[in-house]
């Protein structure tokens, strides 16, 4: 029974134990609450050419907040705005009426020779009111290629769940 206890515990940690999640989002909640985010441009840095990354991520990321109840709106490449530019933030959030914006970067770090090779995958994502101003940051962190499948579904899910508990009114 102690084995079969032992086993069951390593592979829990096995499964959950190499991630990583912090995030820091302004108090107040929004008076409405979300009922619109937008996905903006994610950013993928790596040496490899891969991409795909970047649109299933978002994806994965729109549906993480489907499931919650949420609308994702995905803002296009002729929409983008530079970062920390409030009035042309404020003016897309307008047009696309949205309640907050999301935009990010991913990230790939690789080292080690071919049969030590570790990996490290990071989201960065900054969040934007309707007045175009910072309201919250985070970094999910993982032991895996940021192509993963399970990489995307944990870090969308954790970002999703922690935007809607801070600024849903509750």
């Amino acid at each position: 029974m102690q084995k079969i206890t032992a086993v069951v515990l390593t592979m829990i940690f096995l499964i959950t134990g190499c991630a990583d999640f912090d995030a820091c989002i302004k108090k107040e909640p929004l008076s409405h609450g979300i009922s619109k985010v937008l996905i903006g441009n994610f950013e993928y840095r790596n040496i490899s050419y891969e991409p795909y990354i970047v649109p299933s991520f978002k994806e994965a990321l729109g549906f993480e907040f489907f499931k919650k109840g949420i609308i994702a709106g995905f803002v296009g490449q002729q929409d983008e705005v530079p970062d920390n530019d409030n009035q042309q933030i404020a003016a897309l959030m307008k047009k696309m009426s949205g309640d907050i914006l999301i935009k990010g970067v991913i990230s790939q770090r690789e080292s080690g020779f071919l049969t030590d090779r570790e990996i490290s995958s990071y989201v960065s994502f900054v969040i934007y009111n309707k007045q175009g101003s910072v309201i919250g940051q985070g970094l999910y962190k993982d032991n895996k290629s940021a192509g993963d499948d399970s990489f995307q579904k944990y870090a969308a899910a954790k970002i999703s769940s922690v935007i809607i508990n801070k600024l849903n009114k509750q």
